[in-house]
């Protein structure tokens, strides 16, 4: 191939990265189970302890995975930043969201169950969107953990969440690797045509991949 030919192929494909469509995806759950922690170690590769934070607003960032068939895919996470914890969440942080990250604290079950009210505020205002459950903070002693598996297993296949993972926002073990997985799962939602098109929403999947029941 000619160098000029190069050139070319190459700013075609910084062309349709440019204008590929971003896929909107939010972290939920409530306050201290990790989710701004996850957000930055995603972002910086660094952990950041935000217990004593006050910091109250919403924090987004693009994101870039790259997949097994050399498709691209764009996710603009969102992270609420403290705000839920006056319960502020509007419907313009879920609208338009192609999925939700459900965000539990591996040693404490009432996080898990807290999820119940997520989902449904997220169905309210996400209709469709795919369902992610993350146990955040298996870094802590065995001793400390109070959910068992079978116990997200269940919850898992009663609620309809496509995957679920447990990762560690503070050694940083498995975050990359979970969001790799669910841009995969997003790419098969909203395949990008030529220059980033997205095509439909249900183009792509059955309807009983949508939103969690």
């Amino acid at each position: 191939m000619s160098e000029a030919a190069s050139r070319a192929l190459r700013s075609s494909d910084e062309l349709a990265m440019s204008e590929a469509v971003s896929l909107k995806v939010v972290l939920l759950g409530e306050v201290g189970v990790g989710k701004t922690s996850i957000f930055v170690r995603l972002r910086d590769n660094r952990f950041v302890d935000t217990k004593s934070s006050s910091t109250m607003s919403v924090d987004t960032e693009d994101f870039q995975f790259e997949l097994v068939d050399g498709t691209t895919v764009k996710m603009d996470l969102w992270d609420t930043s403290g705000t839920e914890r006056y319960r502020t969440l509007t419907a313009n942080y879920y609208h338009g969201a192609k999925a939700c990250v459900y965000i539990y604290d591996t040693a404490d079950s009432s996080t898990l169950y807290s999820l119940a009210a997520w989902l449904a505020d997220a169905r309210k205002y996400a209709e469709g969107h795919l369902c992610f459950l993350v146990g955040n903070k298996i870094d802590l002693e065995e001793d400390e953990i109070e959910i068992h598996q079978q116990t997200v297993e269940f919850i898992q296949k009663e609620k309809g969440f496509v995957q679920q993972f447990e990762m560690s926002a503070k050694i940083g073990n498995s975050v990359r690797e979970a969001f790799q997985v669910i841009a995969e799962h997003l790419a098969m939602k909203c395949p990008q045509k030529p220059h980033g098109a997205v095509q439909p929403l249900f183009d792509a999947m059955p309807s009983n991949h949508g939103c969690c029941e």
